[in-house]
């Protein structure tokens, strides 16, 4: 299995983006290919919830996601056994994910806080607190999409019992 780790020329922070991938596979912590733990979902068609069962099962049972162990909480699945999952249920190959980049291992990583007509040096500190915002603004879109599951879910309960009220009354 190929990983993008310290021994690689290519060595990354988890969550950049797995070059050459179009289904938006990430580099997990460990360097191995993963998906994010909101990417797996729409791959799988599971939810948090589901995706947590399948891999509390353990090796006793067949459809296993295998976690990518990450400190500070982010959730990293490996990619074989996520894709292997969607297999079973006919959900892979699934829409090629536009909203993630494409990288290309012969393209140089975007050169962060430097002014690209100048060729400025980076500001070491100025890429920091680059990185610092992007990791807060993805913890927030992940926030704002999981919030949309629980008002869908909320918004389906609340269906529900208006049918069971309108039975009743």
């Amino acid at each position: 299995m190929p990983t993008v780790g310290a021994a690689s020329p290519l060595s990354v922070l988890p969550g950049t983006p797995w070059p050459r991938d179009l289904y938006g596979a990430v580099a997990g912590p460990s360097g191995k290919r993963c998906y994010s733990e909101e990417r797996a979902e729409e791959i799988t068609g599971l939810s948090d919830r589901g995706l947590r069962y399948r891999r509390e099962r353990g090796k006793r049972k067949k459809s296993v996601v295998v976690l990518d162990p990450c400190p500070g909480g982010k959730v990293f699945y490996l990619a074989e056994s996520v894709e292997a999952l969607a297999a079973e249920s006919g959900r892979w190959p699934p829409e090629i994910n536009t909203s993630a980049p494409v990288r290309s291992e012969e393209a140089d990583p975007p050169d962060l806080g430097a002014d690209e007509s100048r060729n400025a040096p980076r500001d070491d500190s100025a890429n920091e607190e680059l990185v610092a915002l992007q990791d807060r603004v993805n913890r927030l879109e992940s926030d704002n999409r999981s919030l949309r599951r629980v008002v869908k879910s909320l918004n389906k309960s609340v269906k529900e019992l208006r049918k069971i009220a309108d039975r009743q009354g």
